[in-house]
């Protein structure tokens, strides 16, 4: 019989003579069964903290150099006073 849908796991490789297919030792090696997937998940859940901590800053600081290097362009261009006062406020002075 092929292996593979419709055939059950005894006929797939169980028995006194047959070695385990691939997917069930890799079954049995994730421990699914014996319920260490608790402890893959907690170890997964404590290093994504760090990951996440560490990525935000990098975002952070890439987003204050960039904010930085805007400021510093517009102060050598003399528009700092932008900032400070919308266009909108000198179009009300004018009129």
């Amino acid at each position: 019989m092929v292996m593979g849908k419709g055939t059950s796991i005894t006929e797939q490789g169980e028995g006194p003579d047959k070695q385990p297919t691939w997917w069930r030792r890799l079954w049995e090696w994730t421990g699914f069964g014996e319920k260490k997937l608790w402890n893959w998940l907690e170890l997964l859940g404590t290093l994504a903290i760090p990951v996440v901590v560490a990525v935000a800053a990098a975002w952070f600081s890439s987003q204050q150099i960039a904010t930085q290097t805007q400021i510093e362009e517009e102060r050598s261009q003399g528009l700092g006073y932008l900032r400070l006062f919308p266009a909108s406020l000198f179009q009300l002075q004018g009129a």
